[in-house]
């Protein structure tokens, strides 16, 4: 399923003229994750950027460099639109690294692997 996001321009005189743009589609898969169409960008990767890791949209361009403004609002606006689903998502994915943290603690310390890289 394709969704568009669109804004509406409503010129007053005689009559009134409505103009339909598109700005970027966002594409939700079976599982409901949501993209931006034609991109691997997860809607959810954005607003993480923005909401944990307190990027702009300038910051994250600079970070991602294969990111537009164009898509980075476009998902932004798709999340504000569906913001209790993608929460739901990131608690999800997060649940999902703690459970494997706790089931699968790695064996090594830091301290450990520095010694095996310089044994001296």
């Amino acid at each position: 399923m394709t969704i568009y996001l669109m804004y509406n321009i409503a010129i007053l005189s005689a009559r009134v003229i409505m103009a339909i743009v598109t700005l970027r589609p966002i594409s939700v898969d079976e599982r409901g994750v949501a993209t931006i169409a034609g991109t691997s960008i997860k809607v959810k990767e954005v607003v993480i950027e923005k909401t944990i890791w307190g990027q702009t949209p300038e910051q994250m361009i600079a970070a991602h460099t294969h990111w537009s403004l164009p898509q980075i609002y476009a998902a932004l606006s798709y999340y504000y639109d569906h913001q209790a689903e993608i929460d739901a998502q990131i608690d999800q994915d997060r649940a999902w690294a703690e459970t494997k943290r706790a089931t699968n603690p790695h064996p090594l310390t830091r301290e450990e692997l520095l010694r095996r890289l310089d044994p001296v």
